[in-house]
């Protein structure tokens, strides 16, 4: 039956799951000083994850009927409807820790925001707005794309390692890219090549680390077609 109190079998349950979640645990914190031997441990007892400020709270609960459960809330919550869910088990506790984890990760995991409008602006920046760049691409330069095209997916599939389903969205968004090579201008082409990186990257879950790459990789790739166009960034 839940109580005020916990004792070491339920902390290390929490222990346990955290080191098991993939994630770096010196990066979760326990608001409570545990720097003592302490076998009673009570209530609430809050996990904050220290990058994101993420956080797991598990509580104690008295109803008015003298019925007694645990309580969770978190941040991001995973009530669908309330803040606050109730438990009458500890492992039902730790299921609920275990799907807050696998949130903190898919947030973690995702690119940086900030990083893809910046590069995104970047190579947008450096697209010429007139000569040449309005021209459509001739047939050795569409081989060019082909080439730049070939190289990216041969990029992502090393890199992301993706799943089929991811593979299909790589493969869609590359072949419009390539079917619209031969409809747009070098210029419009250019910022739709944009566009669709930075969707391939949100749509990969890519860390921050892979997303520059690809951006990296993307404008090397950019100024290799547009050669005299494009002028590299700080040159």
């Amino acid at each position: 039956m839940p109580s005020q109190s916990i004792f070491r079998t339920e902390l290390n349950a929490i222990v346990q799951t955290l080191l098991t979640s993939g994630l770096d645990q010196t990066g979760f914190e326990f608001i409570k000083d545990f720097s003592k031997k302490v076998f009673d441990i009570q209530l609430p007892l809050q996990i904050t994850h220290r990058e994101s400020g993420f956080y797991f709270i598990v509580d104690f609960e008295r109803s008015e009927w003298n019925t007694t459960s645990y309580s969770t809330s978190s941040f991001p919550t995973l009530a669908a409807d309330d803040e606050i869910e109730y438990f009458t088990s500890w492992s039902a506790v730790i299921n609920a820790l275990g799907s807050w984890i696998e949130r903190v990760s898919n947030e973690l995991s995702q690119p940086d925001p900030w990083l893809l409008l910046n590069e995104g602006n970047v190579l947008a920046d450096n697209i010429p707005s007139a000569g040449a760049s309005l021209e459509k691409f001739n047939e050795e330069e569409l081989s060019w794309v082909r080439g730049l095209l070939d190289s990216i997916r041969d990029f992502l599939i090393s890199e992301a390692q993706p799943t089929e389903d991811q593979l299909k969205l790589i493969d869609e968004k590359l072949t419009y890219l390539e079917e619209s090579a031969r409809r747009q201008n070098k210029q419009d082409w250019a910022h739709t090549a944009i566009g669709v990186v930075v969707t391939i990257a949100i749509g990969l879950a890519m860390a921050p680390d892979q997303a520059n790459k690809l951006f990296q990789l993307t404008s090397a790739l950019l100024r290799s077609i547009f050669f005299k166009l494009l002028t590299a960034p700080g040159a």
